[in-house]
């Protein structure tokens, strides 16, 4: 629906509608509905790019925010190294030096933005346990 005021999550969907069409906002209220409890399991971070219409997420795997910027810095030396040429190579290996002797959580290279990151992970919980995929989980096959 084009232009949805996300007014269909109050349940005014059409009944036909399959669960895998649904639209992910709707899974999100009834997993908060049929799951209340929420169990946190910690912070993970990792490197976001500003790109043309938001962010462009690279990894959320890193155990601390000096990890992100040591995976950063060492994906800007592998740039420099066997992609880049001439000023932006110079750029890659001059933003991996800054990674490396400094605490940065947001740095421009080559004219690209990049950040450092935190999200935090839960699960949820209802009465019947913990909450398995979604139909609108994307699932490789």
């Amino acid at each position: 629906m084009t232009g949805s005021d996300g007014a269909a999550l109050a349940g005014d969907l059409p009944p036909s509608l399959s669960a895998a069409a649904r639209p992910p906002r709707l899974g999100d209220e009834l997993a908060r509905r049929t799951r209340p409890v929420v169990l946190w399991y910690g912070s993970t971070y990792g490197v976001l790019e500003r790109v043309p219409g938001g962010w462009m997420m690279s990894g959320m795997e890193r155990m601390s925010p000096q990890d992100a910027r040591d995976s950063l810095a060492w994906w800007f030396r592998n740039m420099a190294r066997f992609h880049a040429t001439g000023a932006d190579r110079t750029a890659y290996q001059d933003g991996a030096v800054l990674l490396e002797h400094g605490h940065l959580d947001e740095v421009t290279v080559a004219g690209r933005v990049f950040r450092v990151v935190r999200a935090d992970r839960f699960c949820r919980f209802g009465l019947d346990g913990p909450e398995p995929p979604r139909p609108t989980d994307f699932d490789a096959r």
